[in-house]
Order: structure tokens, then sequence, then C-alpha cells
């Protein structure tokens, strides 16, 4: 979960252990998968609204390109919080996964029927904080 530390220390660790697996196993890294879910604010949580280690957009970028041009044949999988503007922005650069249809609304499987249009009233889950 990138915000709650340096980001760089987390990403530089998860390389290192990336290496020394392919260094000694002979496992397919296309068996890997790497998620970059952000921490958002979430109603309640006061360490989630006001992060000691805030993820800005395009530090998120920059990751996703370094992560791609790291691991090429690993799956990177972006989180259904993004906006549909950084989904956009971030598939280009190198994600490969996103969760398709998936719903982070509380209640969001609710009125999930068959030919029953889903209700985007609800609350989300957690707000998506766009930081510069």
């Amino acid at each position: 979960m990138l915000g709650f530390y340096d980001y760089r220390f987390e990403i530089l660790a998860m390389l290192v252990h990336i290496s020394i697996w392919k260094k000694f196993t002979e496992l397919i890294l296309t068996l890997f998968r790497i998620s970059v879910p952000r921490i958002e604010p979430a109603s309640g949580s006061a360490y989630a609204s006001n992060l000691e280690y805030p993820f800005a957009d395009e530090e998120f970028k920059k990751l996703v390109a370094v992560l791609r041009l790291s691991v090429p044949y690993t799956g990177i999988i972006m989180s259904t919080r993004e906006t549909a503007g950084m989904r956009d922005v971030l598939v280009n650069l190198g994600v490969s996964q996103i969760s398709a249809e998936s719903r982070v609304t509380p209640g969001g499987y609710e009125d999930n029927l068959v030919g029953t249009p889903h209700n985007d009233k609800l609350e989300r889950q957690f707000s998506v904080l766009l930081m510069k």
C-alpha cells in the first residue's frame, strides 16, 4: 500500500527481492504480479487523511514506468479506486491489469441482478484524492 512509508524504499526493497528470485530460482517472472494500490482518505481515519508520506500522481506515473522497465514480463495491477483519467495514463505507462467493473462502494453489489443498473449514487468507500 503506497503512502504508509517512503515509496522509494519500498520499491527498491521489492526490486531487490525480485532480483534474488531471478538469481536463485528457475521460476518464470511472468508468474508474479505487482499491485500498486495507494492509500486513500477514509471517513473516520485521521491517518489516511493526513499522510506522512503522500504519494502524488506524478510519482505514481514514474513508479509504474520504472516497474515496467525493471520487470518487463511481470504483471502490474492497478487499483479500481484510481480515477478513469489516471487509469488511462497508467495503462499506457505499463499497467497490465485492472479490476474491471469492480465496485468499491459500500453495498456496491446489492443491486447486482441481471439487467439492473448499478446505483451510482451510493457513497464511495474511499475518496480519490488528487495530490500534486
